[in-house]
């Protein structure tokens, strides 16, 4: 199979197909959809015919664009990369998107088709003497292409280039008017679901999501959107989903550029054969455009981390289609310096640079960084079913990481930063991001999972194959290099499973042929050996070699074999583990953002529980129902939660979602044993792409909530817990750790002078790396004594004290480990209630000092109490950035000292100034002292 390009003439007569060489990845412009530098226009004049022809026309030099549609703008200023909405909002003819309702409001702009427009000046000599094309790096998404009117090309795909080979036939000396139409993708999808329908005589089931808005109307905000989006490729979650919004945006989403197209350097794909002592092969694959010349040398060098040079290879490539691919080695790496995943060891990254030239001229260069690495999944049979585990240079990973969907550029080290300060190894990535994403995630130690852009529908084979195949086939050269395991869609066969009053059968068929024989194929002719699964959650495959694949069918949902995905249930904290998943892929506690988040997007008349905006912001039915009640389960009494205002509601929800994270993690964690074979687990989700309720741990600006505070505890490498009476340490890291003894502490929440009972079990335990250990036992004999015991198998009498008021005490546990830099991490705390039973003090004395500003970005803050203070949290509102520690427990004379981290320079004079800014809460905080109706202010 071989499906034409989406260049406008063949590439057959231009492109020599992957002679196998090393590096990987045409470099791609993200694209952020607020702010854009300005271009100015770009004049293209050659005094001779050895003066260079090409130019920019947006992305980072030029080009002065301008917008027309909607039957309401004509000529508007328009920055390229960039969206209608973009010049639209910069031109005051929309209000910020984000705000309020204004996505239902501002819906035409989706409905409307859109014009973007520039001129370019091109030079006669020019003309005549070069091979020039024009290249949109990303057109979002259905686009017509002219050239002084003539249409020059075509594209139904957000993700992939529009190239125009011949550009030279479509230009005039002088003034040349290029104009890209973009159709409105939602009426363009819905035409095509029709037209399906009609022809094969189907009904596809509807992909939308709740309170999306639809110009069909149904539902106090629309209802359920029936957006069509399976039938374009565009980004899914365009069209609403259930953690953001419905803008079905239109654009010019990368760099467009006139170049000569004599030897220019397509696609780079590295491949890497690890030999164990005799070190790393590395070869490449290029793809090249010839145009008028039939030869070009290239150029590949890959310099140490230190900078010394490691390996360089020139070749002579001759345009020859009888070539095929031939594979060429660079060279073997001896001694090679491997990149491990954070908490495995270093990242020592390679310099690889590739050039093209010609008669001595350079035409082209590709320049990345490169981790040598090998990756594999591993599935292989134990008991009752198939592991799901990743091992990376031979070591076997416990996985822990989140799930990344914003799809617009930023600050990458900060985002990504986050999720490695909060002790994870891997990203999953929702789609297509930025080299700069992936290079941000080699840095930091973060595998990359990467799905490609199919989720939560059935797609139409037939209407999609072709585009499918270049997709994938520009994607995976692309990011080959840096996934850790490529995914064709997120539950596209869970999916399959709730169509049975459709027409399931041809369903099944369609899904085959497009994620095992198109999307699996056009990988596997990119890269044969990455880790691929075909959807997940999935049972994975029976068999899977160069020579077939063949799909185990069943609950893709099972524990058994592969990944699963674990809902978001009513009562998260009630989690008692179940059986073991072999790979948790997805794992969610939706909460709402801050107080601070959801100013700028609201009206004071919105800032209440009952509020309509809340109720329209919340994209999952029932969803701000099912939080409220279950925030009454454990966590807040209806009378609390009655009296607290909505700042401190905002900040309860969050608190929910952090302790049900601890609680499944750890439950997890305790799973992780060579039978059960527990071997990660991915959250849902680490980022926002707008202020409402989501499953995300950072806020839409990047700030910490406090669900990612505790998330990072439970993450730590060596984590300390208490489960089902006993004592454990799971350690994931590869050296040991030495526990010379444990402490437990009988506290009472109210007596604030003094333990009630204390208990020491001094017995030195060796942790291995890589192991779960049971320390001791812990419980309470008829005299309410604490008991340790280091026979994790015999049963104490009592898990919890029988003649004091279980909702007055709870247990402290800590752990004397083997150095000062406390690697068992945090103590463990059992409660023996749920937390709105427990009898805390009401509004205790708290004191906060700032001792010192350190560098203008760091400031180090003591917490002091004469109470217990459950969950204890501060916020410095108005600063992005980060505490060492938050949510925590807080105990009578023992001070908290804390490290606040600034992403940019605090703006504060003084540690007074500082300290006056800081605010708190904690649940003592939240219990009334008098009945007030306080979620109103």
């Amino acid at each position: 199979m071989s499906p034409s390009s989406s260049s406008s003439s063949d590439e057959g007569q231009h492109q020599m197909k992957m002679l196998a060489l090393v590096v990987a990845g045409v470099v791609m412009i993200a694209i952020d959809r607020h702010s854009f530098a300005g271009r100015q226009r770009v004049q293209v004049a050659a005094d001779s015919s050895s003066a260079p022809c090409g130019c920019d026309l947006g992305g980072g030099g030029g080009g002065e664009w301008r917008l027309s549609g909607g039957g309401v703008v004509s000529g508007l200023p328009a920055r390229v990369p960039g969206y209608a909405h973009d010049a639209l909002l910069e031109a005051g003819v929309i209000d910020d998107p984000s705000y309020r309702t204004n996505e239902v409001e501002q819906a035409w702009v989706a409905r409307a088709n859109w014009s973007f427009r520039t001129e370019i000046h091109v030079a006669a000599a020019c003309l005549a003497t070069k091979k020039l094309r024009l290249v949109f790096d990303g057109i979002d998404t259905v686009a017509t292409v002219a050239v002084n009117g003539a249409v020059a090309a075509k594209s139904e795909t957000a993700f992939v280039p529009v190239v125009i080979d011949d550009a030279r036939s479509f230009l005039e000396p002088g003034p040349n008017l290029i104009e890209v139409s973009i159709e409105s993708a939602l009426g363009f999808a819905r035409q095509k679901r029709a037209a399906y329908e009609a022809r094969t005589r189907t009904t596809v089931p509807h992909a939308s999501f709740y309170n999306a808005w639809d110009d069909a109307g149904g539902g106090r905000w629309g209802g359920r959107s029936a957006s069509a989006r399976n039938f374009i490729r565009k980004q899914q979650s365009d069209f609403g989903w259930d953690w953001g919004p419905a803008f079905v945006p239109a654009g010019i989403t990368g760099g467009v550029r006139l170049e000569e197209s004599a030897c220019q350097l397509d696609a780079l794909v590295v491949h890497q054969t690890h030999r164990g002592a005799a070190g790393v092969l590395l070869e490449v694959a290029v793809d090249v455009v010839f145009a008028d010349a039939d030869a070009c040398h290239l150029a590949v060098e890959i310099d140490s981390p230190d900078g010394d040079l490691a390996a360089r290879k020139d070749v002579d490539i001759i345009l020859d289609a009888a070539a095929g691919r031939r594979p060429i080695t660079v060279g073997k790496i001896v001694d090679p310096s491997l990149w491990w995943p954070r908490g495995y060891g270093r990242q020592p990254l390679y310099a690889l640079s590739a050039e093209l030239s010609r008669n001595g001229v350079t035409t082209s260069r590709v320049a990345k960084t490169l981790a040598l690495r090998h990756v594999e999944l591993k599935q292989e049979p134990v008991s009752n079913g198939t592991s799901f585990e990743f091992r990376v240079n031979g070591v076997d990973v416990f996985a822990k990481g989140a799930a990344v969907v914003a799809s617009s550029s930023r600050d990458w080290d900060w985002l990504l930063g986050s999720a490695a300060r909060a002790n994870m190894n891997l990203v999953r990535v929702w789609g297509y991001q930025a080299d700069a994403f992936f290079e941000a995630a080699d840095r930091l130690g973060l595998l990359a999972w990467v799905d490609f852009a199919f989720a939560e529908a059935a797609y139409p084979s037939d209407d999609l194959e072709s585009s499918v195949w270049r997709e994938v086939s520009y994607q995976t050269k692309r990011l080959q290099s840096r996934a850790a395991i490529f995914c064709g869609n997120i539950q596209g066969e869970e999916m399959l499973a709730r169509y049975a009053g459709s027409d399931r059968d041809r369903l099944l068929v369609e899904y085959d042929r497009l994620f095992v024989q198109t999307v699996r194929r056009a990988l596997r002719d990119v890269d044969p050996r990455i880790p691929f699964v075909d959807s997940s959650p999935s049972n994975g495959a029976l068999v899977d070699d160069r020579y077939s694949y063949v799909k185990r069918w069943g609950n893709p949902n099972s524990p058994h074999h592969g990944d699963v995905f674990v809902r978001d249930d009513v009562d998260c904290l009630g989690r008692r583990g179940g059986g073991p998943p072999r790979f948790v892929s997805e794992f969610g506690v939706q909460s709402f953002p801050s107080f601070e988040s959801y100013l700028p997007v609201t009206a004071p008349s919105d800032r209440r529980i009952d509020s309509d905006f809340l109720a329209f912001r919340q994209r999952t039915e029932n969803g701000n129902e099912r939080v409220d009640a279950a925030l009454k389960r454990r966590v807040l009494s209806s009378e609390s939660i009655a009296a607290i205002s909505f700042a401190d509601y905002l900040w309860a929800m969050q608190l929910r979602q952090g302790l049900c994270y601890e609680t499944a993690i750890q439950a997890w964690r305790a799973a992780k044993n060579p039978k059960a074979r527990a071997a990660g687990i991915i959250t849902r989700q680490l980022d926002d792409v707008w202020p409402g309720p989501s499953w995300s741990t950072l806020e839409f600006s990047g700030k910490w909530k406090l669900s990612h505070s505790i998330l990072r505890r439970n993450f730590a490498d060596a984590l300390f817990f208490v489960r089902d009476g006993r004592v454990w340490c799971a350690n994931d890291g590869l050296d040991p750790i030495d526990v010379f003894g444990i402490t437990a502490e009988l506290w009472s929440w109210r007596n604030s002078t003094s333990r009630i009972a204390s208990a020491t079990l001094d017995r030195t335990v060796r942790i291995k790396g890589q192991t779960l250990v049971c320390i001791s036992g812990l419980g309470f004999d008829d005299r309410d004594r604490l008991l340790l015991s280091p026979d994790c198998d015999r049963r104490l009498p009592a898990e919890a004290p029988s003649f004091l008021p279980l909702e007055s005490v709870f247990v402290r546990v800590a752990a004397d480990d083997d150095d000062d830099q406390n690697r068992t991490g945090d103590d463990a705390f059992v409660f023996f209630t749920q937390l709105k039973d427990a009898s805390l003090v009401p509004s205790p004395d708290l004191a906060i000092s700032v001792a010192e500003i350190v560098e203008g970005k760091r400031a180090t803050i003591v917490c002091r109490s004469d109470a217990v203070i459950a969950y204890l949290t501060l916020d410095l509102p108005g600063v992005v950035g980060f505490f060492s520690d938050n949510a925590f427990v807080l105990l009578p004379s023992r001070p908290r000292t804390l490290t606040f981290t600034a992403k940019t320079l605090l703006p504060f004079n003084s540690t007074d100034q500082l300290r006056a800014a800081i605010q708190f809460r904690s649940l003592n905080h939240l219990r009334p002292t008098t009945t007030t109706a306080g979620h109103n202010r």
